[in-house]
């Protein structure tokens, strides 16, 4: 038996379902009391004035005055947003005498030397070619030693840096045969 006030079980193991309270011999009947809804559920002081309503416009507001300004206006959506817009010839915006690039940039100063550029990439490239891109570096270090020292082009670092690469394998192979020279006439 169970108390009054614990729900009634209807047979399932370990689970209650609630039942109406009817006096013995007697049916139960549907509640006539709605089911308890969630506590925090309903504002005690009404709807907010300021909450939207779902789906609302919120916008609206502007637009009727809008409309209450210039009656005449076009309404927005007029036609169905899916159609394509009226076609009509382009028509593109007339040049000025500026153009976008005749104002506002700097003036461009003296460009790269590519000789330059070239003595660096052959300086780096005679360690691996055994010192023949190294010939290279060196002529066309010294051609653009005279075309970045003059202020004609810049890239004078880059110059210096494919000279002195260029001449480190150049130096070391004449190293390298002045010593098996001198070793062999010294052996005879």
């Amino acid at each position: 038996m169970s108390s009054p006030w614990e729900p009634q079980r209807d047979g399932r193991e370990g689970q209650d379902t609630p039942a109406n309270f009817a006096t013995p011999g007697e049916t139960p009947a549907a509640s006539p009391t709605p089911p308890p809804s969630e506590p925090y559920s309903s504002n005690p002081y009404g709807p907010s004035p300021y909450a939207l309503e779902p789906y609302s416009d919120p916008y609206a507001a502007d637009r009727a005055y809008q409309q209450q300004q210039n009656p005449y206006a076009q309404q927005p959506y007029a036609q169905d947003p899916y159609t394509a817009y009226p076609s009509a010839p382009y028509t593109p915006y007339p040049q000025g005498p500026y153009t976008p690039a005749s104002y506002g940039s700097y003036p461009s100063g003296p460009q790269v030397s590519g000789l330059a550029v070239a003595a660096l990439v052959c300086g780096i490239l005679g360690f691996f070619t055994a010192g023949v891109a190294s010939i290279a570096a060196v002529i066309c270090g010294h051609l653009a030693w005279r075309e970045t020292s003059s202020g004609q082009n810049t890239g004078h670092g880059m110059t210096i840096a494919g000279l002195v690469l260029g001449y480190i394998p150049i130096v070391g192979w004449i190293l390298f045969w002045l010593f098996f020279i001198v070793v062999g006439v010294s052996s005879i």
